[in-house]
């Protein structure tokens, strides 16, 4: 795995990289140029996010056996505390700190 400072320059790199691409942002629809830039920016942190997440969700699946029930504590029901069975695997919208 590289260090947090080759991941920081790899960061800093590809920002300046979609930066060049991107060019000019249109601000006319936003207050200033700097809300423009700034929302442009979470809407690709939001993408980078979701893609990052996916990635690793995707390969904690591929490495952990499906047959390994998660603790007691993800599965039982709030209700009466029984612990819950696994029947599958299905697919669902994740909640996350930054949608969905």
């Amino acid at each position: 795995m590289e260090s947090s400072r080759e991941i920081q320059q790899r960061i800093q790199d590809f920002s300046r990289q979609l930066a060049e691409e991107f060019g000019d942002i249109s601000w006319d629809q936003f207050g200033s140029p700097f809300e423009a830039i700034e929302v442009r920016g979470a809407e690709i942190g939001d993408m980078v996010m979701r893609g990052f997440a996916g990635e690793l969700s995707r390969k904690h699946l591929e490495t952990s056996p499906l047959e390994t029930s998660p603790p007691d504590c993800e599965t039982a029901c709030p209700d009466c505390g029984a612990t819950g069975e696994r029947k599958k695997l299905r697919s669902r919208n994740v909640q996350t700190i930054r949608g969905d």
